[in-house]
């Protein structure tokens, strides 16, 4: 039988570590085993890693995984497997042992760093585009910014801190405004489209008025029914039918169909809620 232990040893050779063995066992030896297995006599110290039966004069791999926990004398240890031979009655014929790898692991290696940089070339202008919605009321019908009509003073109140951090920003420079002008759903589609745009130019008139833009180019369009501000606004809200409401406008796309189905509902009061 052939007993191959797998050793770690520390390069000062103060530390040691011995693995479980494997065994290699002749005809012989294996029946005699055997008969220690049957008798229960097998009792090895140490126990071996794995037992297998040498196959002739051809070459033979066992594989052996080997796991321990590392510690810093490692880092210079060397491997090595001992040999021990024994004939079938236990008796030493001879014992040899074999370097593996010394050291085991490769050296540490402390890098050197060093910082690469590319300096970007000057970006001439950086364009910014940012957009805010002030939903200001009018009364019905009219294009008149009153700023004291219902929330409208708290809204321009926030229309005018924006402005005013943008214009006194110093890294700034406003190269133009846009404003879209939008009406609630009530009257016909083109009286509806000429009212928003007479709003779009009143909020235009009060951002010249305030800030003095005369010189600073305003584009003003207008897209009459604001559908898409009024869903978003029942979809907010906790509104009586409110999944009722978004299904119509969601799913209705005659305008007119869409209002006269608004109107049905609770006899006139939710449309009248919506306006």
């Amino acid at each position: 039988m052939i007993a191959l232990t797998p050793v770690l040893t520390s390069a000062d050779g103060l530390h040691i570590r011995t693995f479980n063995p494997v065994w290699v066992l002749g005809k012989r030896r294996e029946k005699a085993l055997d008969r220690e297995i049957a008798f229960g006599s097998f009792h090895p110290d140490p126990q071996p890693y794995t037992i297998t039966r040498r196959e002739g004069n051809t070459a033979q791999v066992i594989p052996v995984p080997l796991e321990i926990a590392f510690e810093s004398w490692m880092r210079d240890a060397s491997l090595s497997i001992q040999e021990e031979v024994t004939g079938c009655a236990n008796c030493d014929i001879t014992q040899n042992e074999f370097n593996v790898a010394s050291p085991l692991l490769p050296p540490v290696i402390v890098p050197d760093y060093e910082v690469a940089y590319i300096t970007p070339p000057v970006e001439e202008v950086k364009a910014r585009s940012e957009t805010h919605t002030a939903r200001l009321n009018f009364e019905v019908a009219h294009y008149e910014l009153l700023r004291n009509y219902k929330n409208n003073a708290s809204v321009l109140e926030q229309v005018d801190q924006v402005v005013t951090e943008i214009k006194d920003d110093p890294n700034l420079t406003v190269t133009e405004f846009r404003v879209t002008g939008y009406a609630s759903p009530e009257g016909n589609f083109n009286s509806n489209m000429k009212l928003s745009e007479n709003r779009a130019y009143a909020f235009v008139n009060y951002l010249r008025n305030r800030y003095s833009l005369q010189n600073t180019p305003i584009q003003v369009f207008w897209k009459g029914e604001d559908w898409e501000g009024l869903r978003q606004e029942v979809k907010d809200s906790y509104i009586q039918e409110r999944d009722r409401i978004l299904d119509i406008i969601d799913n209705t796309w005659d305008i007119a169909q869409r209002k006269s189905k608004l109107q049905s509902l609770s006899g006139g009061s939710t449309y009248r809620m919506l306006l």
